[in-house]
């Protein structure tokens, strides 16, 4: 009898945990910055830990096995899934018009791997895209490959700025431009060597935009928690920064967070996803592990209707690169 007694509690004290972090996963995007990153274990799960509500769910169901817990894991199922439909795509290609679009190409290139030829031969495959603007993040510092290499790289651009404020030796970035560029703006975030570069683009209709690198949450789980609550104040600190904006408004680059993130929740926030919007595909942006995390994204305000947006495979960096074409 004893035994059984403490069989049964301890099952219940297992779904109790598990309800909790269902709790957890649904209000994630939304729970205060620091706290948010107490949870970042389950932003990165967040497939496989809803498989796990839904496989539970349905034990719960089809058997006798403590059924005062079905409806709870009826809703939490429900709701973690709704949590995921930022993953789907939403949208279908629309054709673009070239006298009215502008395309966009976002990338972190990893340094181009320190290697010239690497350089070189990305850089032949994106003017091949021909895109009107290039983002850069994780540019190599100056005394690996210079600035004046990659200028030579993309001679068709003749408008390009990079962060020169403080150049580190990693995760710099630039943005290179067939439009004048102005009023360029460096954001450094404190203690680390993520930051944000922003420029007034003058198309046809003027625009700013934002290329930026967040903080990464590294290789060992004892560091996700602590990055994951700077790159959510990192978050917070860029998204005031574009809602000063007066212009139409983009935002790209390497958020290093998915989609079901106090990151992405906040600066999606009054924002469209190019790729929810016109992706045809259903994948990630991170091409190790599968490339099943999106942790990429190009964001502009309603001011603009998203035509296309492809995540383009390449064998020179561990991000595809985002190439999307806007109609302002």
């Amino acid at each position: 009898m004893g035994r059984f007694f403490y069989l049964q509690v301890l099952k219940h004290l297992l779904l109790a945990i598990l309800a909790w972090l269902g709790f957890a996963f649904i209000a994630l995007p939304h729970l205060p910055a620091s706290w948010a990153g107490n949870y970042i274990f389950l932003s990165l799960l967040s497939v496989p830990f809803v498989l796990v509500l839904a496989a539970t769910c349905v034990i719960l169901f089809t058997t006798r096995f403590l059924s005062d817990w079905r409806w709870i894991f009826a809703i939490l199922t429900l709701g973690g899934l709704g949590v995921l439909w930022n993953h789907v795509p939403t949208g279908t290609y629309t054709p673009s018009d070239p006298q009215s679009s502008i395309s966009l190409l976002s990338w972190n290139v990893t340094n181009f791997h320190i290697r010239p030829d690497t350089l070189h031969q990305a850089a032949a495959y994106i003017r091949n895209l021909n895109p009107d603007i290039i983002c850069l993040q994780e540019r190599p510092h100056e005394n690996l490959i210079s600035w004046d290499s990659i200028r030579a790289a993309f001679p068709e651009y003749p408008y390009a700025i990079r962060n020169e404020q403080r150049e580190d030796e990693v995760l710099n970035l630039a943005i290179l431009s067939k439009y004048p560029l102005d009023k360029a703006q460096e954001t450094y975030y404190a203690d680390t060597y993520n930051k944000t570069l922003s420029v007034e683009v003058h198309a046809s209709k003027p625009f700013r935009l934002w290329n930026t690198h967040l903080q990464t949450t590294g290789h060992l789980p004892t560091h996700f928690i602590g990055n994951a609550k700077r790159r959510n104040a990192q978050a917070d600190s860029l998204k005031l920064d574009v809602t000063r904006s007066q212009l139409p408004t983009i935002v790209c680059g390497d958020f290093n967070d998915t989609p079901c993130s106090y990151t992405y929740r906040r600066l999606e926030q009054g924002m469209q996803d190019a790729y929810r919007l016109a992706s045809r595909q259903w994948t990630g942006s991170y091409q190790p592990l599968g490339s099943w995390l999106r942790i990429d994204y190009i964001l502009c305000s309603k001011h603009w209707a998203v035509q296309s947006y492809e995540l383009l495979e390449n064998p020179w960096s561990d991000h595809k690169m985002q190439f999307a074409i806007l109609k302002n």
